[in-house]
């Protein structure tokens, strides 16, 4: 019937919302996260003042009801660069994450079902996987140059790999399955044979996985702007407003505070919904519970 969820997908639904009203931990990870994006969203409405707006005369000023994050050492409102810059924090996540099991799906698919293509694809992925993330990622955004589109680029290069070794790892022991040698039986070709049959049954470590990526890139994105190796100056992300208050750390700690503070939360409230997920997809842990 039009309109109304097909039972097993609402049986599906009840379920995860029962679960999720049991688990606190996966709970407060959701509850902290839309916070932030709500706060992200509505950041225009939100603040009366402008992120870009210079103001001499009220440089460095302390938490107060005007400014209630304070300013910084130009006079911008903090508490408004900071709920602006969740929205680049976000996107930078967002997309560094979809990107990033995007490819990896793709090589993982690749190298777990095809022999031939395994030694090529994941030697690559091993290559990439043998260099330090952060230090690869400096080096990507000093070829492709400060911005953050290049940023985006950078992560998806950097956190593929080991998306790939997941789904990988996965159609390995799939591609036995009984179901996919009917498949095969019955003349479905190796591309719908991914498609339809082992690339559904890798979407729950996905899922956790892209949990994983999506904090570790807001992360990245942020120690990659403090070290002025990420997004341009003048955006004001939570890694550049730390970095341009660095200097002020004994004078005016609240430049550092509060940004610091959002992407503290931000990473433990995506970190508690990927634990959460693992727990409720993975059956050996769900008995648990």
């Amino acid at each position: 019937m039009t309109g109304h969820i097909p039972l097993p997908r609402r049986e599906t639904l009840v379920r995860a919302l029962r679960y999720l009203t049991r688990n606190y931990t996966m709970l407060g990870g959701v509850i902290v996260l839309t916070i932030i994006i709500l706060a992200a969203i509505f950041a225009p409405f939100l603040t009366s003042y402008d992120p870009l707006a210079l103001d001499a005369y009220a440089r460095l000023k302390t938490p107060s009801g005007t400014h209630w994050f304070g300013t910084d050492h130009l006079g911008r409102d903090l508490y408004t660069r900071t709920i602006f810059g969740a929205r680049v924090s976000l996107e930078v996540g967002v997309f560094g994450a979809l990107f990033s099991v995007a490819f990896g799906v793709l090589f993982g698919l690749v190298a777990g079902y095809f022999r031939m293509m395994d030694m090529v694809v994941m030697r690559l992925m091993d290559a990439l996987m043998a260099l330090p993330a952060l230090l690869l990622a400096i080096a990507l955004m000093a070829m492709l140059g400060s911005s953050l589109q290049n940023v985006i680029i950078a992560l998806a290069v950097v956190y593929t790999p080991r998306t790939a070794r997941v789904v990988r790892a996965s159609t390995i022991s799939l591609k036995e399955s009984t179901f996919v040698e009917a498949a095969r039986g019955i003349g479905a070709k190796a591309p719908r044979i991914l498609l339809y049959h082992i690339f559904p049954n890798t979407i729950a470590p996905l899922l956790v996985q892209a949990t994983y990526i999506f904090a570790r890139s807001v992360l990245t994105e942020a120690v990659l702007s403090f070290l002025g190796a990420g997004s341009p100056p003048f955006i004001p992300s939570w890694g550049n407003i730390m970095a341009e208050g660095r200097s002020y750390i004994h004078s005016a700690i609240w430049i550092t505070l509060f940004p610091g503070t959002l992407l503290t939360l931000t990473v433990l409230g995506v970190n508690l919904i990927g634990d959460g997920l693992r727990d409720m997809l993975d059956p050996k842990l769900r008995g648990r519970l």
